[in-house]
Parts: C-alpha cells; sequence; structure tokens
C-alpha cells in the first residue's frame, strides 16, 4: 500500500508563516479566555457528586426552593455548606 507517490516533492514550509500567525493568534485567544473567564474545572476535580435534577416544562417549582433544601440536607449531613 503506498500513500505518497516516490519523486513528488511537497513543500509544507511554503504555508508556514501563514500557519504561524494562526497559531499564534488562536494561543492568544485562548490566553485572553483563560485569564478572563477561567477555567470550568467541573466534578473531575473538584471531587464530589453532581446531581442535575430535571423538572417537566409545566412544573411550578422554584429553583431557589430546590436549592435551599439541597443546602440544607448537605449541612444536616456533612456539617459542610453546600454550593
Amino acid at each position: 500500500m503506498e500513500f505518497f507517490k516516490t519523486g513528488l516533492n511537497y513543500d509544507f514550509m511554503k504555508a508556514s508563516k501563514f500557519w504561524i500567525w494562526v497559531s499564534i493568534v488562536l494561543t492568544s485567544v485562548s490566553l485572553i479566555l483563560i485569564f478572563t473567564k477561567g477555567f470550568d474545572s467541573g466534578i473531575d476535580f473538584k471531587g464530589g457528586t453532581k446531581v442535575i435534577a430535571e423538572f417537566k416544562r409545566d412544573a411550578k417549582v422554584d429553583r431557589s426552593d430546590v436549592k435551599k433544601v439541597v443546602d440544607e440536607l448537605v449541612a444536616s449531613k456533612t456539617g459542610e455548606k453546600g454550593t
């Protein structure tokens, strides 16, 4: 199996200046986003358990009430404040 024909010359360096600038721009944008928005390390790096509660659209459930109840439960079981 032959992927490249023998005897052909590919000029990869012809576009190097373009790709260097693309790399610089993408790296700069990434660094700016890291310093302005920070990382969302998620549950993988924080440890613990993540609970996702879904309710039907027509359910009359207030998000702040659910958070308050969960925070109270966490505080009663662990003595720590839930987040």
